[in-house]
């Protein structure tokens, strides 16, 4: 039996919620520091890593929409557009995607992002399929050097209620079934 061994590096970002700029701890301006968060940060860790490791994945969890003013202007063609230049590989759809209804996602963030979007759960209704399932994928094997490495996707089952795309007069689709306890 040959045996090789794999190193793999996963960057995890997940609730990003519009931050493009810094904040300081309780999410505000920062104005001294520690800082947290925002898109030049993360590039710069990115590109670190990446230049220090060879197999590296750079993944989102969800929640990359709303927030800030970024979001209430941009409404998420500011995350497609950071995403993109960041080269992130896949994230999976959070119930914050869902805030401006399927059309709000779409149009400024599902037609432009470059990475793999994934749910393994959500089963849209014939209502909404025809508008949103080309657009994610239950999940993704990547090549990583030598390697297979599967990611799957997995949204809330509370999206529907966590979610509130009433106000952009649309709808959610709703997660089937849940993570085994």
């Amino acid at each position: 039996m040959c045996r090789t061994e794999f190193e793999l590096t996963l960057l995890h970002t997940n609730d990003v919620h519009a931050r493009v700029e810094e904040t300081n701890k309780d999410s505000g301006k920062c104005s001294k520091a520690p800082c947290f968060a925002g898109v030049a940060r993360r590039f710069t860790k990115i590109k670190e890593v990446r230049a220090k490791e060879k197999n590296v994945l750079l993944l989102d969890a969800g929640d990359q929409f709303q927030g800030t003013v970024w979001f209430n202007f941009y409404k998420g063609a500011e995350a497609a557009h950071f995403m993109n230049k960041l080269g992130y590989d896949a994230m999976a759809l959070g119930n914050h995607e869902f805030d401006n209804g399927v059309d709000g996602l779409v149009k400024p963030f599902l037609q432009e992002v470059n990475c793999t979007v994934l749910s393994a759960n959500i089963k849209a209704d014939q209502t909404i399929a025809h508008r949103i399932s080309d657009y994610y994928f239950p999940y993704k094997i990547f090549n990583v050097s030598s390697e297979k490495v599967g990611v799957v996707g997995y949204t809330l089952k509370e999206t529907p209620v966590l979610s509130i795309p009433e106000s952009a007069g649309g709808n959610v689709p709703t997660p089937e079934g849940s993570l085994p306890s």
